[in-house]
C-alpha cells in the first residue's frame, strides 16, 4: 500500500511536468500546483506522520497535505528569493523537483 501511494504521487508529478507545455493557462496552473504544492506536501506528510503506528485517516491526510503544501510553497520560494537575481522559472522548477526527490528518498 505504501509503495502505491508513492508511485501515484510521483506519476502525478511526472504528468504535471507534461502539463506545463500545454498552451492553456488553467492546465499550466494546475500542473504547477501539483509540482510545487500537492506532491511535496503529500510526501512531507508521509515522511512525518504517515508511517506512525496510528496513521491519519484520508480526510486528515488531505488536511495535513494541504497545509504542508502551502508551507512548502512559502518556504521554498522564500529561500529562492534570497538567491542573487531572484527566482527564475527554471530555478523554481528545479528547486521543487529537488524537494520532491529528497522527500521521496526520505520516505
Amino acid at each position: 500500500m505504501k509503495n502505491s501511494w508513492m508511485v501515484a504521487a510521483l506519476a502525478a508529478a511526472l504528468a504535471a511536468h507534461g502539463g506545463l507545455v500545454v498552451p492553456h493557462p488553467l492546465i499550466q496552473a494546475l500542473s504547477v500546483w501539483v509540482i510545487a504544492g500537492w506532491v511535496p506536501g503529500f510526501l512531507l506528510v508521509e515522511v512525518l506522520v504517515g508511517q506512525s503506528d496510528s496513521p491519519p485517516d484520508p480526510l486528515e491526510r488531505l488536511l495535513y497535505s494541504t497545509a504542508a503544501a502551502m508551507t512548502t510553497l512559502v518556504v521554498v520560494m522564500l529561500l529562492l528569493s534570497y538567491l542573487p537575481g531572484g527566482p527564475t522559472q527554471l530555478g523554481t522548477l528545479l528547486a521543487f523537483d529537488a524537494v520532491t526527490l529528497l522527500l521521496a528518498l526520505l520516505w
